[in-house]
């Protein structure tokens, strides 16, 4: 079950603030830097945060400073750049507005096609350095039937929604699905998106689908499903959508 939910504003509860904590150890910082290795696409992350009325913003920076960290060490500058804005400033408004960017923080991967609304800590780390390495790497993990189904999409405009928790163990397996169906649409000029949501930040998006556990899945503004979908699953889940 989800259980209760706070805000990322005014709302938040300090004591699921141990949730949100970004403590990486050198050593840690050491292991992504060798799986950065292997990047050798460009891969750009912007990180939208504010100085007030967001208390995950300072791990979000947290977040952004161990991975730039790590990049170092890898020896992939060249490749791998960390942007930060800040919605307090007129250029972070700015591209913020550019972006469709209005809730922080918010993390943008292939110019927007996969966003992260709220910081991904707890189990959702694993897949967001997971997805970052996949770009770098062209490493889709999806069956050949699947991407061709997701290049024939088109202009088709798909926003699919993943919302998670820190402590939900299969959230990311849900999150990486996505977030390559985003991929692939990318890589072929189409109009799908993969927006993944922490919902203990965001619960109002979590009590307008009414969702009490995670993974939940919602595909243009519609709660599609409940657990963890197949790749095909997912695919049949917004062929279903964009049928009705």
């Amino acid at each position: 079950m989800l259980g209760a939910c706070v805000s990322s504003s005014e709302d938040f509860n300090d004591s699921l603030s141990w949730m949100f904590e970004i403590s990486l150890s050198q050593s840690d910082i050491a292991e992504i830097a060798k799986l950065f290795k292997g990047v050798y696409k460009p891969v750009v992350m912007y990180f939208f945060v504010r100085s007030f009325k967001c208390p995950t913003c300072k791990p979000a920076m947290d977040l952004a400073e161990a991975l730039r960290q790590a990049i170092v060490i890898a020896g992939k500058t060249d490749v791998m750049k960390i942007r930060e804005y800040s919605l307090d400033e007129s250029e972070g408004k700015a591209l913020a507005k550019f972006f469709n960017v209005s809730r922080v923080p918010t993390i943008l991967l292939l110019n927007g096609y996969i966003r992260y609304v709220g910081i991904p800590s707890g189990e959702e780390l694993n897949s967001f350095i997971e997805t970052i390495i996949r770009i770098g790497t062209e490493d889709v993990g999806l069956s050949n039937d699947v991407r061709e189904a997701i290049e024939e999409l088109g202009d088709e405009r798909i926003n699919i929604e993943v919302m998670v928790t820190p402590t939900c163990p299969y959230c990311p397996y849900a999150v990486i699905t996505a977030n390559m169906f985003a991929y692939v649409s990318y890589m072929s000029r189409g109009k799908l998106i993969s927006e993944v949501i922490e919902l203990y930040e965001n619960p109002d998006i979590a009590y307008k689908y009414s969702v009490m556990s995670v993974p939940a899945i919602a595909i243009n503004g519609r709660l599609a499903f409940i657990g963890l979908p197949s790749e095909h699953e997912l695919l049949n889940m917004i062929k279903r959508i964009l049928r009705s």
